[in-house]
């Protein structure tokens, strides 16, 4: 236990978070809770603090503000979202508000949030070096086995999913830190996908991969169209192996820390 101590450090609280300090010190863990972001900022001074749970109750805006704050002087920690009684990680409000914030996991109400904790550092989480999330969307099932394959090697932990539709369902499909998106795909197109990550997932990079519309759309017309909307890299399929690799450590690193 006083080893566990040692690995969490001082975790920051960021609104109500009903209970959770007090699961927290039944296992020895310092809580420091506060109100306000610029509250719990203020709790921010030891250098060991790596984890912060922020109550889903808080705004947006509030959680946004306290985590660019905390980048700034803690740039490896990690925050998690804690969900109020009574609903559970597929409800999608709190599936967009973890994505919104950038949590890196969500607790769910009366589970242990030093498991929790633990579970996220043993993967590198509120530490200078960790493993990257990367999320290929594309309907075509030999695509996602390619892309998935290669960026695995590559020291990536890939989700897969054959629509958008289905990734904004997953509970998984939280602390993206890459998107790699299909422009046409059934359901959501990968131009509405693109407007969606850029405007509610915080620090997703995205890259936009297009073999075009045979006979109706160039790769370079949707492509464009991508880039314009915030794409931050646009390739055209067939993407080569090297360059998807190159290009999606780039972006994001394959083992470094999570930037805002």
């Amino acid at each position: 236990m006083p080893a566990q101590k040692a690995t969490l450090g001082p975790i920051l609280l960021l609104g109500p978070c009903g209970g959770i300090d007090e699961a927290l010190a039944i296992f020895g863990h310092t809580a420091l809770r506060a109100a306000s972001a610029t509250g719990a900022l203020a709790n921010a001074g030891d250098p060991d603090t790596r984890f912060a749970i922020i109550d889903a109750g808080v705004p947006i805006a509030e959680a946004v503000k306290f985590l660019d704050g905390l980048a700034a002087i803690r740039p490896h920690a990690a925050a998690v979202l804690a969900l109020p009684p009574g609903v559970d990680s597929s409800d999608r409000l709190y599936l967009d508000h973890a994505r919104a914030i950038g949590a890196a996991a969500i607790l769910m109400p009366g589970s242990d949030p030093a498991a929790l904790l633990t579970a996220l550092a043993k993967k590198g989480y509120g530490a200078m070096h960790r493993t990257r999330r990367a999320m290929i969307v594309d309907d075509t099932a030999t695509v996602r086995e390619i892309f998935r394959t290669m960026l695995a090697k590559a020291g990536f932990d890939v989700l897969v999913f054959e629509t958008f539709d289905a990734a904004l369902e997953s509970p998984e499909a939280v602390a993206i830190d890459l998107a790699v998106l299909d422009i046409f795909m059934p359901g959501i197109s990968g131009i509405e996908a693109i407007r969606v990550v850029r405007r509610g997932w915080r620090g997703t990079k995205i890259m936009a991969v297009s073999a075009g519309l045979e006979g109706r759309m160039e790769a370079s017309t949707t492509l464009q169209a991508a880039d314009r909307l915030g794409a931050d890299r646009i390739l055209s399929k067939p993407v080569d192996g090297a360059r998807l690799i190159s290009t999606a450590q780039e972006l994001v690193g394959a083992s470094i820390s999570r930037a805002a």
